[in-house]
C-alpha cells in the first residue's frame, strides 16, 4: 500500500521563508530547486530538484552546481533535452503534458513549472495540500510577470479542492475581477505591495480575513472574493 503524505512542499530559495518548509515532517513531499539553495544553504531533504532552464548552462548557473546535480540521488526534472544525458538521475518535465491540463500562458518561472506538476501529483496521489515556501515574488519582474502564472496555479489548484499554504509574510490577496462571489483558499506571493493597498486597488469592501487555521509550519487564509 502507497504511502499517504499531507502535502507537497513547493520550495524557492527566498531566504525568509525557504527554511520554514515542513523538511521535519515525512509526509510532505519536498519539491525544490535553484542553485541558491546549493551555494547559499543546504537543504535537509528534498524528494525531486527541478532545474527547467534551457539552456541549462548559463552563467547563473556556476559549475559547482552544476556539478552537484550530477550526485544528486533524487529525480532532477529537466527541460534541457541536450543536457539529460550528463545527469545521471535526469528525467524529461511533462511539459507537453502540464500544458494540456493548464493551458501555455501561465508557465511564467519554474516555481509555475513546479506548482503544476505539484497539481498534477497531488490530484493523482490524492495529496489535499500544496505549501510554498521560499517564494517572495519581490522583485520587480516576479512581479509584472511570473506572479500571474503562480496566481492561476493557485486558482487551479483551488478548483481541485487542493488547499494551498505559504507563511504569513508571503500572504497578500490578488487583483481579481468579475461578479461571482465564491469563497476560495488561497495564498498570494507579493513582497513590497502592503495589504491595505492591495484591499483598496482590487477587492474593495468585498474582501475581509477570516480566522487562519491552525498550524505549526505555515498560515493559510481564508478570503471572500469577487472573481
Amino acid at each position: 500500500m502507497s504511502k499517504q503524505y499531507k502535502g507537497i512542499a513547493v520550495l524557492g530559495s527566498h531566504p525568509a521563508t525557504v527554511e520554514m518548509a515542513p523538511f521535519g515532517e515525512e509526509d510532505w513531499l519536498i519539491y525544490a530547486c535553484s542553485p541558491h539553495n546549493f551555494e547559499c544553504r543546504r537543504l535537509p531533504r528534498f524528494d525531486a530538484w527541478f532545474e527547467l532552464h534551457k539552456p541549462i548552462a548559463d552563467a547563473t548557473r556556476a559549475y559547482p552546481y552544476l556539478r552537484y546535480l550530477e550526485t544528486i540521488d533524487k529525480p532532477l526534472w529537466m527541460r534541457d533535452d541536450d543536457a539529460m544525458h550528463l545527469f545521471p538521475t535526469a528525467k524529461k518535465f511533462p511539459e507537453q503534458e502540464m500544458q494540456e491540463l493548464f493551458g501555455p500562458f501561465t508557465f511564467t518561472s519554474s516555481i509555475a513549472y513546479m506548482i503544476a506538476m505539484a497539481i498534477d501529483d497531488a490530484t493523482k496521489l490524492n495529496i489535499p495540500a500544496i505549501g510554498l515556501w521560499g517564494i517572495m515574488q519581490a522583485s520587480e519582474s516576479e512581479y509584472t510577470y511570473q506572479r500571474p502564472g503562480i496566481q492561476n496555479l493557485i486558482w487551479e489548484a483551488t478548483k481541485r479542492n487542493i488547499e494551498v499554504y505559504a507563511p504569513d509574510v508571503s500572504l497578500s490577496p490578488p487583483r481579481m475581477f468579475g461578479k461571482i462571489k465564491r469563497v476560495i483558499e488561497f495564498t498570494l506571493l507579493i513582497a513590497g505591495f502592503s495589504l491595505g493597498a492591495s484591499l483598496a486597488l482590487s477587492l474593495q469592501e468585498h474582501t475581509h480575513p477570516a480566522p487562519q487555521k491552525p498550524s505549526t509550519y505555515c498560515a493559510c487564509t481564508t478570503k471572500e472574493l469577487w472573481i
